[in-house]
C-alpha cells in the first residue's frame, strides 16, 4: 500500500530554440507545472501539466488552481500500487470537472510512484505486454519551401521514414509548395503527414489536396474546424486523402461522433491534455471501430514525452508516433531525456524512466512559485530505495 506523504508543484518556463509557428498561434515558450509526490517509504513520482491555450480549454492558471486543491487532498491518501488502484485514487481526488493538463499530471504522478513501488516501467503497469520497440516521425515547420527541404534532408540522414509537416499558417499557394518540396526531399518511399490545426475551410482543404494528390499524403490532420462536422463531411466526399481526427484536444464524445460519421481514419492522442487513463479509454473507442492510432507529445518537456512513449508501448500501434519533439526545447526538466530519434525501445527502467529532475532554479518563471504540501520527506537524505529526484541545487 501507497501512502502519499508530500506533495511539490513546481512552475517551469523554457523557451523554444525557434519560435514555433501554428494556424492558431505562435509559441515562443513552454510553460507548465511539475507535480511530484513522495511516499512513506521516500520513493517518488512525478507528473507535468502543460496547456497551451487556445488548443487547449484551459489556460495554465487554471490547471495550477486544480492541482493546488488536488495537492492539498492528496497528502494522507492511501492506494494500491495496481492501475486500478491508480484509477481509483484519481477518482478520489478529482473533480468532474478537472482540466485535461491537470489530470494529465496527477494520473502520470500517481503511476510513475506506482509503476516506481512496483519495480516496473510504467507501460508494464498500463498493459502486461507492451510494444518493446516504437518507430516515431520527424516534425517539419519551416516556413519556405526550401528550408522544408533542408529538414527533411536532415531528418533522413539521422533514420526518419515518416515526416509530418505543418501546413494551414501560410496561403494555399505556399504550402502547396511546401508539401511538394518535403515530398520530393523525402522520396517516394517515406510517409508524408499533414497537420493543418482546423484551419481551413472544406473548399481551401480540398483545393490544396487536390493540388498535392500526386505527393501521396498518408493522412490530413484536423483539415477543418473540429466542431464544424458539416465541413468534415463535406471534404470527405471531394478528397480520398484519409482523415486524422485530433482526439487529444477533444473528449471521448466527440471522437465516437467522429468515428460514427466516417470522418476519422487515425485517431491522433495527447496524453499530456487527456491523460494517460483518458487516452487509454480514447484509444478503445478507436480501436473497436477499426481506427488506427498515433501518439504525440505534446511538444512536452522529457516527462511528458516519456509518458508519451510508455502510452504508446502500451497501445502498440506499429504506425509511427509523435514523440521526437526534444529539439524544439532550449532545455529539458529530467534525464534521462527521450532524444529525438526515428526508433525507440522502451525503457526497462521503472517508472517514466526519469532518474533524476534539473534544478529548477533558473527555470522558474520570475513571476511563479513553488508550491510544499505535507511532511518533509522530499528533503531529507535519501536511502538505498529512494534516490532523491532532484540535483542538489534545486531548492523547495
Amino acid at each position: 500500500m501507497i501512502r502519499i506523504d508530500a506533495a511539490h508543484l513546481e512552475p517551469w518556463a523554457i523557451p523554444f530554440r525557434q519560435d514555433l509557428h501554428t494556424a492558431a498561434v505562435t509559441v515562443r515558450q513552454r510553460r507548465g507545472l511539475l507535480l511530484v509526490l513522495r511516499d512513506q517509504d521516500g520513493a517518488w513520482g512525478v507528473g507535468e501539466a502543460a496547456p497551451l491555450a487556445p488548443h487547449t480549454p484551459e489556460d495554465l492558471a487554471v490547471a495550477h488552481e486544480h492541482l493546488l486543491h488536488a495537492a492539498l487532498r492528496l497528502v494522507g491518501l492511501t492506494f494500491e500500487p495496481t492501475l486500478p488502484g491508480v484509477q481509483a485514487a484519481a477518482l478520489a481526488i478529482l473533480g468532474p470537472h478537472t482540466p485535461g493538463s491537470a489530470r494529465a499530471a496527477l494520473h502520470t504522478a500517481l503511476l510513475d510512484l506506482a509503476a516506481r513501488r512496483l519495480n516496473l516501467p510504467l507501460a508494464n503497469l498500463l498493459q502486461p505486454r507492451p510494444a518493446p520497440h516504437l518507430h516515431a516521425n520527424a516534425l517539419l515547420a519551416a516556413a519556405s519551401p526550401e528550408a522544408v527541404a533542408q529538414e527533411v534532408r536532415d531528418a533522413l540522414h539521422a533514420g526518419f521514414t515518416c515526416f509530418k509537416l505543418k501546413v494551414g499558417e501560410r496561403l494555399p499557394g505556399e504550402d502547396i509548395a511546401r508539401v511538394r518540396a518535403a515530398r520530393d526531399a523525402a522520396g517516394d518511399a517515406a510517409a508524408l503527414r499533414l497537420d493543418a490545426n482546423g484551419a481551413w475551410t472544406a473548399d481551401e482543404a480540398a483545393t490544396l489536396l487536390r493540388a498535392v494528390e500526386a505527393c501521396d499524403i498518408a493522412y490530413i490532420e484536423d483539415p477543418v474546424h473540429p466542431r464544424d462536422m458539416a465541413a468534415w463531411l463535406d471534404l470527405r466526399a471531394r478528397v480520398a486523402t484519409p482523415f486524422a481526427w485530433d482526439a487529444g484536444l477533444r473528449g471521448a464524445d466527440d471522437l465516437t461522433r467522429a468515428v460514427h460519421a466516417g470522418v476519422c481514419d487515425v485517431a491522433i492522442l495527447k496524453p499530456a491534455w487527456t491523460s494517460p487513463l483518458d487516452a487509454l479509454r480514447l484509444a478503445h473507442i478507436a480501436q473497436d471501430a477499426g481506427v488506427e492510432i498515433v501518439v504525440t507529445t505534446a511538444l512536452d518537456t522529457a516527462v511528458g514525452r516519456a509518458l508519451a512513449l510508455h502510452v504508446a508501448a502500451a497501445l502498440g500501434s506499429p504506425l509511427a508516433h509523435g514523440l521526437a519533439t526534444a529539439r524544439l526545447l532550449a532545455a529539458d526538466l529530467a534525464s534521462p531525456a527521450l532524444p529525438d530519434a526515428p526508433r525507440y525501445d522502451l525503457p526497462q527502467t521503472p517508472g517514466l524512466g526519469l532518474s533524476r529532475l534539473h534544478p529548477l532554479d533558473t527555470l522558474r518563471p520570475p513571476d511563479a512559485h513553488p508550491v510544499a504540501v505535507g511532511a518533509p520527506a522530499i528533503r531529507r537524505a535519501p536511502g538505498p530505495r529512494a534516490p532523491l529526484p532532484f540535483a542538489p541545487a534545486a531548492r523547495w
